[in-house]
C-alpha cells in the first residue's frame, strides 16, 4: 500500500481511515435503502407484530392461505432445525401424513433472516414481516455492489433502487418467498471476483449465496440456475486470460457445494412424486397456464406498466448506444439478463403480434426435473429487471460523465425520485390482523402448556383462508394437527372430512379414533352454523372429556379406545385400505361406468353439485380404489365441455372411494363444481389409473348433459380441502 493510500481521510471535520471513510458511505446507502423501504410498505412498519399484507376482500381466500402457510413453514423449519432436523419433513400438519412439509416449496433459504427474529420473540408473524422488511434493502445492496464492478457509486444506487423497487415487488408482498432475489446478483458478484482474484473466500461466498438461492424457492432456483448456465460462458469469455486451472476447479467445486443442499431437500418431493402425491409432469392447470394470451399478457403488463419505468428505459437505452468501448461486457451481461427473463416469461411460444416465434421452454419441459410444473413463468421477469437495472446504472453514468463530479449524487438522487414519481399509481397496502403472543387465544395458551404432544382436531372443517390461520396459531403449541392447507393437500384430508362433518356423533368418533390417534378436539362455535352448533353445546359426550371453555371455544379430551385399530393401514403405500395391492392394472379391463347428476333443475355457476356414479368391473381382478396414495389408484376424471366444443374449467381428479371388485359394481358420490358461465355442456367421466385412461383396456367413458343457467355464482371455497 502507497504511502498516500494509508492517509487518513477527514470526515466531517475529523479524522478517520480509509476503512471507516469507504464504510461510512455504505452505511448512507443503507440507510437511505431502508428509509425508502419504510416508505415503500407502509403502514405495514407500525404493525410488524401483529399484521400481515394480503390483498382485501373475500375473494382471495388462497392468497391469506399461501401467506399463512409461507409464516407457518418458516416457524417450523426453524423449530424442527433447532429440536429434530433429521424430521424436518415431517411436519405437524396434515396429521398422519407423513412428510407433510413437502406438500408445498420449504422455504428453507429464508431460515437465516427469519430464525433471528422468531427466536427472539417467538412470533412468526413479526418474523415473517421482518423477512419482508429485509429483502428490499438486501435486493439494492446487492445489486449495488454487484453494479460497482462497472459505474461509479451514484450511478449504482439507482441499479440497487431499480431492481427492489419496482411494480411487480410492490403487489406481491404476500408471495414473500419470490421476494428474495437478493442472491443473484451476489452470485454474479462473488464469480466475478474468484474468476479475477481466485481468493477461496469469493469461491466460499458463491457456494453459499447460490445454495441459499435455489433453497429460497423453486421459481427462484430455475430462475439461478438458468440464467447461471446463460451467464457462465460470458465470464469464462470474460476472464480468459486469466483462466487456469485453480479457477475452474474452484468454481466447478463451489456450484456443486451449493447444489447439495437443494439436492438432498429434494429427496422427499421425489418421493412424494413416485407415490403420486405430487405431479411428476404436465398438467391441465399448467398448460392453461402457459397459453400465449396468458404469458405474453404478463409480460406487456411487465414492459408498459411495471419494470423500470419510463427514465430506466431511456437510460438503459442510452447504455446501448453509448460506452461500449471499453464497457461492453457490463452491457451484454445486461442484454443476456433481459432476454433471458423474457424468453423464459414468454413461456413456451413466445407470440408477437400473429407470429410465433421459437422457444427453448419445450426442452427445459423435456429436460429440466420438475420444471414441468412451473405455471407462472411471468416470476422469471426478476432477470429481466435484474438486466434493466444494470442497463440503467450504464446509461446514468454515461450522463453522469458530462456533468461535475460534485453533482453525481444530487443527480443520482434525482434521478431515483423521477422514476418513482413517474411511475405507475400504486394501490394502498391492506393490512389484516393476525395472533400475537399479546393476543394468543386461551384455548391456544392452553394447548401450549399442557398439549403434552397430543394431535390436535379443530372444528369445524375449515376452508383454505381458516385452515391457514389455524397452522398459523399451530406455532405456539406446535401439537400435530389434523387440518393444514398446501398446494398438493394429502388424500388423507379427504378421507378424513367425512367423519369430521359427523362429529360429536359416537359412531363417527369411534371410526376417527380407529384411524387417527387424536387426543385434543378443540371446538370452535363462532365459527359453526346454528345446527352444529345445537350439537355441541353439551359438555360431555361418549368418548370425550370436556376439558375447559373460553367464551365460543371449548376443548375435549378424547378418552375412547380404539376397537379396530387401522392407523397403520392407512399410512400403507403399497395397499389399499381394504389390502388390495396398489399395483398396475394389466391386461383387459371390461366394464361399465354410468352417472346421474343429482340435481333436477340447471346449475348455478360455479355451484358444488353431487353426481352419483356405479362402477362395474367385469374383468377377474379387483381394481383399487379406496386408498391414500394415488399411484396406481383407480380415480375418476371429469371434465365439463361446452355444447361449442370450447373447452372451460380444468379436469378434476377425484377418489372413488371404494375397491371395485372382480365381476362386481360398486356406487359411489363425488363432488364436482359447475363452470364458471351460463350455457349447455356435456360432463365427460372417465375412470384413469396413473393419468391414463382406463379406455386403453376397454373401460369406456361416459358423458351427462349439463345446463348451467344465469345466476349468483357459488363459490368453492373448500376447493383445496
Amino acid at each position: 500500500m502507497s504511502p498516500s493510500a494509508a492517509r487518513p481521510v477527514r470526515l466531517l471535520g475529523r479524522e478517520v481511515g480509509p476503512g471507516a471513510a469507504r464504510a461510512l458511505p455504505l452505511a448512507l446507502i443503507t440507510l437511505a435503502y431502508s428509509a425508502l423501504t419504510g416508505w415503500w410498505l407502509w403502514p405495514l412498519p407500525r404493525h410488524l407484530s401483529d399484521h400481515l399484507v394480503h390483498p382485501p376482500g373475500t375473494a382471495t381466500p388462497f392468497i391469506s392461505a399461501d401467506l399463512h402457510l409461507i409464516t407457518w413453514a418458516l416457524a417450523w423449519d426453524t423449530h424442527a432445525l433447532l429440536t429434530a432436523p433429521l424430521s424436518l419433513f415431517d411436519a405437524n400438519i396434515f396429521h398422519p401424513a407423513p412428510t407433510s412439509l413437502a406438500f408445498s416449496e420449504h422455504f428453507l433459504g429464508y431460515v437465516p433472516l427469519f430464525a433471528p427474529f422468531y427466536l427472539l420473540t417467538g412470533n412468526a408473524v413479526l418474523a415473517s414481516n421482518a423477512v419482508v422488511f429485509l429483502t428490499f434493502p438486501l435486493c439494492a445492496l446487492a445489486t449495488y455492489a454487484l453494479a460497482r464492478r462497472f459505474v461509479p457509486p451514484p450511478a449504482a444506487f439507482v441499479a440497487g433502487m431499480l431492481f427492489a423497487f419496482h411494480a411487480q415487488r410492490y403487489v406481491n408482498l404476500y408471495h414473500l418467498h419470490q421476494l428474495g432475489t437478493f442472491y443473484v446478483p451476489l452470485a454474479l458478484l462473488f464469480t466475478e471476483r474468484w474468476l479475477e482474484r481466485a481468493r477461496r473466500r469469493d469461491a466460499i461466498a458463491l457456494a453459499v449465496v447460490v445454495a441459499l438461492q435455489l433453497l429460497c424457492s423453486f421459481y427462484l432456483a430455475y430462475a439461478i440456475v438458468l440464467f447461471y448456465a446463460a451467464y457462465l460462458p460470458l465470464a469464462l469469455w470474460r476472464w480468459r486470460a486469466a483462466i487456469d486451472r485453480r479457477r475452474l476447479l474452484g468454481l466447478g467445486v463451489a456450484l456443486v457445494a451449493a447444489g447439495v443442499p437443494m439436492l438432498l431437500a429434494s429427496l422427499p418431493y421425489i418421493e412424494l412424486q413416485r407415490l403420486g402425491l405430487v405431479p411428476s409432469g404436465r398438467s391441465a392447470m399448467v398448460d392453461l397456464a402457459l397459453e400465449p394470451f396468458v404469458t405474453m399478457r404478463r409480460v406487456r403488463s411487465y414492459l408498459t406498466g411495471g419494470g423500470v419505468g419510463r427514465v430506466g428505459y431511456l437510460l438503459a437505452a442510452l447504455a446501448l448506444v453509448l460506452g461500449w468501448r471499453g464497457g461492453a461486457y457490463p452491457r451484454v451481461l445486461g442484454v443476456a439478463a433481459c432476454v433471458v427473463g423474457l424468453v423464459l416469461a414468454g413461456g413456451p411460444s413466445l407470440a408477437i403480434g400473429r407470429t410465433e416465434l421459437w422457444s427453448p421452454y419445450d426442452l427445459l419441459f423435456r429436460w429440466l426435473p420438475g420444471f414441468s410444473a412451473v405455471r407462472l413463468p411471468f416470476r422469471f421477469l426478476v432477470l429481466t429487471q435484474l438486466g434493466f437495472a444494470l442497463l440503467a446504472a450504464l446509461g446514468l453514468h454515461q450522463v453522469l460523465r458530462l456533468l461535475p463530479r460534485t453533482l453525481g449524487w444530487p443527480a443520482a438522487l434525482a434521478t431515483a425520485g423521477l422514476v418513482l414519481a413517474l411511475a405507475p399509481e400504486r394501490a394502498p397496502h391492506t393490512l389484516h390482523v393476525q395472533p400475537s403472543p399479546d393476543t394468543l387465544a386461551p384455548a391456544y395458551r392452553w394447548l401450549m402448556e399442557h398439549g403434552e404432544g397430543g394431535a390436535l382436531l379443530e372444528l369445524p372443517v375449515a376452508a383454505p383462508a381458516v385452515a391457514g390461520r389455524r397452522m398459523l396459531l399451530s406455532t405456539y403449541h406446535w401439537l400435530p394437527i389434523l387440518d393444514g392447507y398446501s398446494a398438493y393437500p394429502p388424500l388423507t384430508r379427504r378421507y378424513l372430512v367425512p367423519m369430521l362433518q359427523k362429529l360429536p356423533r359416537e359412531p363417527a368418533l369411534q371410526e376417527l379414533v380407529d384411524a387417527v390417534d387424536v387426543r385434543w378436539i378443540l371446538v370452535h362455535l363462532d365459527e359453526m352454523s346454528e345446527e352444529q352448533r345445537a350439537e355441541w353445546r353439551d359438555d360431555f359426550f361418549p368418548g370425550m372429556e370436556l376439558v375447559e371453555r373460553w367464551g365460543n371455544d371449548a376443548l375435549y379430551e378424547v378418552d375412547l379406545p380404539v376397537t379396530i385399530d387401522r392407523r397403520a393401514q392407512i399410512l400403507r403405500t403399497d395397499q389399499t385400505l381394504g389390502g388390495l395391492p396398489l399395483a398396475r392394472i394389466e391386461g383387459p379391463c371390461p366394464g361399465r361406468l354410468t352417472a346421474e347428476l343429482l340435481v333436477d333443475r340447471p346449475l348455478r355457476p360455479r355451484e358444488r353439485v353431487q353426481v352419483r356414479v356405479e362402477v362395474e368391473n367385469r374383468s377377474p381382478h379387483a381394481w383399487p380404489g379406496l386408498g391414500l396414495y394415488p399411484r396406481h389408484l383407480v380415480q375418476l376424471r371429469t371434465r365439463f365441455v361446452s355444447h361449442g366444443s370450447k373447452r372451460v374449467g380444468l379436469p378434476r381428479t377425484s377418489p372413488i372411494w371404494s375397491d371395485v371388485p372382480a365381476q362386481h359394481a360398486i356406487e359411489t358420490v363425488v363432488e364436482l363444481v359447475a363452470p364458471p358461465l351460463a350455457g349447455d355442456f356435456t360432463l365427460e367421466l372417465e375412470l384413469v389409473q396413473d393419468g391414463e385412461s382406463l379406455g386403453r383396456c376397454g373401460l369406456e367413458p361416459t358423458r351427462l348433459e349439463a345446463t348451467v343457467g344465469a345466476g349468483p355464482a357459488d363459490a368453492p371455497e373448500l376447493e383445496a380441502s
